[in-house]
């Protein structure tokens, strides 16, 4: 009797362990720490993954991945081998292991290093050239310009012509004190009325705007002079925005303007007019709720071939205006080459020019169609998904990261993909852009597989996700750059990769997604830990999700420590 009474306690007390166990929750296999850090030759990256990895062993977790443009690697000195060595070190006596994060399609600064012709452009059609001194260079066809651009003109207290979009939260005036050239300017003071106005779908991202004509599939510069005092943020629509029909933002690149400025600094974008034959310019407005600026001598012009893109799949023809007739690169003239490809509207484009005894003739008029690129935001960069030559720098890369630190572990950084699907090589592929994004994945996997069969892949979800970047949330036909949605992408899908969804406000919807396709899943959680104890609640209503991870773009690992006792269910 007394044994069974024994026996009858250790059950009770075992069920206790496990419905204490699963009140808790379930303690996942990857419990991560995303690095977006700075590149190899940084020693204060040696020291920061030296911090993370102690804390990581401290608290409980396994993993470091590390994002630190490694794709240059090939590329680098000495130095940043042995770094790499060093960081393996590191990880390897804290039994954290080192991910490395490679291939960033959508945001691809290292790519640039090897080549900058590798990246993806907008075509530009049919510009008129004009020869002259054995040069030939752009000649407006038609010509452009912003009735008013420099405010001379006012209608009451604003510029005439130019139509008032947001009628509160930011006073604006003609100002006939402070202006760059002639007698005004346009003065904007915000005010705390002001709603957040940087949203990239809403049309009242603009304070005045006007229509001006323009040529489809050309190239433009848009200019203007600013003057900054006392701003508390810039949004992601300052100081100008250009929209073609139905709003669609044709210029996404954010010139760099102080929150007060010495003097007037001036701020140029480039864009292409795609289909349109007219557009609508903005002065644009911040997301802050105070400060002021003034505006002036806002102007257009077209382009020609400033950071032109020189590849098979953008290719550069130059015929006759009159005849038709091509004409060749290296006999009628010589290589055509953007030597700054700074890829910003900040230089002159370059001249062609003209190998004497050729058939191009002095004073001919001829038409040149080629691609060029358009950054976004900040200088967001994507590649070209379809280029051979970039799978082959992927497969370097991996290869030389087997040989350093054998890696058990791949993230793919396959997110905000913003142009895409635009060059003769994609569309020669005959592709949907949601086609082109999930092949990009396959290959990338592949050549992982084909090196080391057991790795696991990690890949951002965004771009396979309809409730995320891959959906048509808002009506349109169009993401960004690309010509297109990746609506479908999901579908073509590699069943083996493991995938890192980081939108925390649709992230059940998006864990139930991938969980649909029988698609493993991993939380990125960004934030406090209000933040991660959502995501954990998700997770654990996910059959098929393994993981989380901590997300932070400013390096700010404060609450670490802490996110690794709360993953572990030490901490409610």
């Amino acid at each position: 009797m007394k044994r069974f009474f024994v026996l009858a306690l250790l059950a009770f007390l075992a069920l206790g362990a496990v419905n204490a166990n699963a009140q808790q929750g379930k303690i996942y296999p990857y419990r991560f720490i995303y690095l977006h850090g700075k590149a190899l030759e940084d020693m204060a990256q040696v020291e920061l993954v030296r911090n993370l990895a102690r804390t990581a062993k401290d608290h409980g977790l396994n993993g470091i991945i590390l994002s630190a443009m490694l794709d240059r690697l090939p590329l680098e000195p000495p130095y940043n081998v042995k770094n790499l060595y060093e960081i393996k070190r590191i990880c390897d006596s804290c039994d954290v292991e080192l991910i490395p994060g490679v291939c960033p399609m959508g945001y691809n600064a290292p790519t640039l290093a090897w080549d900058k012709n590798l990246l993806e452009g907008l075509p530009v059609k049919d510009v008129l050239f004009e020869v002259k001194g054995g040069l030939a260079n752009v000649v407006p066809d038609p010509a452009v310009s912003i009735p008013n651009g420099g405010f001379e003109e006012a209608a009451g207290t604003l510029p005439a012509g130019w139509e008032q979009v947001v009628k509160k939260g930011a006073l604006l005036s003609l100002d006939s004190k402070v202006c760059k050239s002639g007698k005004n300017s346009l003065r904007v003071e915000m005010t705390d009325q002001i709603a957040d106005l940087s949203g990239e779908f809403q049309d009242w991202g603009s304070l005045v705007s006007r229509k001006i004509p323009v040529h489809p599939g050309r190239c433009y510069r848009l200019s203007c002079w600013v003057r900054t005092q006392g701003l508390d943020g810039r949004g992601d629509v300052f100081p100008m925005l250009v929209q073609g029909a139905n709003g669609r933002r044709l210029q996404y690149y954010i010139p760099v303007v102080p929150a007060t400025s010495d003097g007037w600094v001036l701020a140029q974008v480039g864009f292409n007019s795609l289909e349109n034959t007219d557009v609508t310019v903005s002065v644009g407005c911040p997301s802050g709720k105070s400060g002021k600026f003034w505006i002036d001598d806002y102007s257009i012009a077209e382009e020609g071939l400033i950071n032109v893109i020189r590849r098979e799949g953008a290719p550069l023809v130059v015929k006759s205006d009159k005849s038709g007739q091509v004409y060749t690169e290296g006999r009628d003239f010589a290589r055509v080459e953007d030597p700054l490809k700074t890829l910003l509207f900040d230089h002159p484009a370059p001249a062609i020019r003209i190998i004497p005894g050729g058939y191009i003739k002095e004073g001919e008029r001829l038409r040149v169609s080629f691609y060029n690129n358009y950054p976004i935001y900040n200088g967001q960069t994507p590649a070209c998904i379809s280029e051979p030559r970039y799978y082959d720098i992927c497969r370097q890369v991996i290869t030389l990261l087997d040989g350093i630190i054998k890696p058990k572990k791949y993230f793919f950084g396959l997110d905000e993909l913003r142009m895409c699907g635009n060059c003769e090589t994609c569309k020669a592929r005959g592709l949907t852009p949601g086609q082109l994004a999930a092949d990009c994945i396959t290959r990338q996997r592949d050549i992982v597989k084909s090196i080391n069969p057991d790795a696991e892949i990690f890949v951002w979800t965004d771009m396979f996700d309809p409730n995320h970047n891959a959906g048509n949330q808002h009506g349109q036909n169009y993401y960004y750059h690309v010509d297109g949605t990746f609506e479908g992408s999901w579908n073509y899908l590699p069943k083996d990769v493991i995938m890192v969804c980081w939108y925390g406000e649709v992230r059940d919807k998006s864990l139930a997604h991938f969980n649909s396709l029988g698609l493993r899943t991993l939380g990125s959680s960004s934030g406090g830990l209000d933040t991660a104890r959502g995501w954990l609640k998700s997770l654990d209503a996910t059959s098929g999700a393994v993981g989380i991870m901590y997300t932070t773009w400013n390096e700010n690992f404060n609450a670490l420590s802490q996110f690794g006792d709360l993953v572990n269910r030490k901490l409610k």
